[in-house]
């Protein structure tokens, strides 16, 4: 398997990269476009292995499993996995295009004002609950549960738009009942270790409600601003996750923690698997209920709000450096075409129309709403030389007149030996004879000095030929 060397112009299948978005452990996300899509906005995020520490087999089949399970997924709080394909050797995926924050940027910019606002945090988990679910859900062809779990619940993989939408993205690590053993190493744990469940860090069995424990430390972390089992060390977090030692209660953390709130989050933080909400969406409803004003609809729209008063300056940011950079790829493509190419987009032509004024050719292209001019000065056409076109002339003069003696000749030895030489009426005269082996005008003197000519009278003109001394000439036959 090949490994894509990130390139803003490379093209994958029928799209083309644009630039990077994000990068990770084992694969980076680019922002791309279909090819040939110039002046239609039409974004998607496509995603590429990058090469890592594993072996090329097991990153392959485990990027080729997230495409399966992420495809399969069709829920609003789970980012939509279009296709994945094969370009020249190189794997991709394609997904719709967020424009919105990670969760880890919002809470990073909400810390300085207090942190996130209780409904808030409590309204972003219980989405992420929801799109979970959906996946938990998932059965394959025959109808048998696939038994999906994520296994990366963090804030990174959480994204949250400026209209209040939550989007659940990367099931890169996501395990499910068809997976092969062979691509998770015996000792080897999946997931971030702020966030693995018990049965993770002990290797046993996992189902959903693994995620259900990852889902209420992140909610833990958000409400008050600290880890459930926080320790000195990495180490010592997941030894007190590993404890028998139940989460310090919230309300030790934070002043006036609602008390359903409180219950809702220990039940899903309890050691033993059959003691925590038995589904994503139970708890996700159990949430709601705690809160009820999260799952009012318009609270969706004072999410938005929200995010965009923390991270407006990112988003128009992030809008800018995606036109430059789709701006980039049209001036880097159209150097190296025509100038009739480089002043007119294929994708916004609409009408052309081409006009000649003396030296300079005018091409009218209508693009979208604007009418565009290209001139091209072309140079006319170069006059022939007055000289040369006199010689032509000439030549073909010569070749008329010859051709005309000819067919005068012709007609002479046709006429009657007895015509009448007073007849006043008209009779074919040759303008050429042949005499010694070529051919000879009449206005040429012949071998007498004497010269064929015109006769004059005072009455008429008429054209007759003299009279060639016998046996000196013949007329062509």
């Amino acid at each position: 398997m090949r490994f894509l060397e990130p390139k803003a112009g490379a093209v994958l299948g029928k799209y083309e990269l644009l630039a990077p978005v994000a990068k990770g452990g084992m694969a980076q996300v680019w922002s791309a476009r279909p090819v040939g899509s110039r002046g239609f906005r039409n974004v998607v995020a496509i995603k590429t292995i990058l090469k890592g520490q594993i072996d090329d087999r097991r990153l392959e089949q485990m990027f080729l499993q997230e495409s399966i399970v992420a495809a399969r997924v069709q829920h609003p709080n789970v980012v939509k996995t279009f296709e994945a394909g094969e370009h020249d050797g190189v794997l991709y995926m394609t997904m719709e295009w967020v424009d919105g924050e990670p969760l880890q940027v919002i809470t990073a910019a909400a810390r300085e004002r207090g942190g996130i606002p209780l409904p808030v945090s409590v309204y972003l988990v219980s989405q992420v609950l929801r799109g979970l679910h959906a996946a938990h859900e998932l059965s394959d062809d025959d109808g048998q549960p696939m038994n999906v779990v994520h296994r990366d619940i963090s804030p990174q993989n959480v994204m949250v738009t400026a209209t209040g939408a939550v989007k659940l993205v990367d099931f890169g690590i996501a395990k499910t009942a068809l997976q092969d053993d062979s691509l998770t190493e015996a000792g080897e744990i999946k997931g971030k270790f702020a966030y693995v469940s018990p049965e993770q860090v002990a290797g046993a069995a996992l189902d959903r409600r693994s995620d259900v424990f990852a889902t209420g430390v992140l909610l833990y972390m958000l409400t008050t601003g600290r880890h459930p089992f926080k320790g000195e060390s990495a180490a010592e977090t997941v030894r007190n996750i590993c404890g028998e030692a139940p989460a310090l209660p919230p309300s030790r953390m934070r002043e006036q923690f609602p008390v359903e709130l409180e219950r809702v989050l220990q039940k899903a933080l309890e050691k033993r698997t059959e003691r925590r909400w038995a589904t994503a969406e139970e708890m996700a409803l159990a949430l709601e209920a705690a809160l009820p004003e999260c799952a009012r609809p318009e609270f969706q729209k004072y999410v938005g709000d929200y995010v965009h008063q923390l991270c407006g300056s990112r988003s128009s940011e992030r809008r800018q450096q995606l036109r430059a950079a789709e701006e980039r790829l049209e001036r880097e493509r159209n150097e190296g075409s025509s100038p009739m190419l480089a002043a007119i987009s294929q994708g916004s032509l609409r009408a052309l129309s081409i006009e000649r004024m003396g030296s300079e050719i005018v091409i009218h292209a209508e693009a979208d709403a604007s009418f565009d001019t290209l001139s091209l000065d072309i140079p006319e056409r170069r006059k022939p030389n007055p000289l040369k076109r006199r010689l032509r002339q000439a030549l073909w003069s010569a070749a008329l007149l010859a051709s005309g003696a000819l067919v005068g000749i012709g007609a002479r030895s046709l006429m009657p030996q007895a015509a009448d030489a007073r007849s006043h009426s008209a009779s074919p005269v040759p303008s050429a004879v042949f005499e010694d082996g070529r051919v000879r005008t009449l206005s040429e003197p012949n071998k007498a000095g004497q010269a064929s000519g015109v006769r004059h009278s005072k009455r008429s003109t008429s054209t007759g030929v003299a009279p060639a001394p016998s046996g000196s000439t013949k007329p062509i036959q």
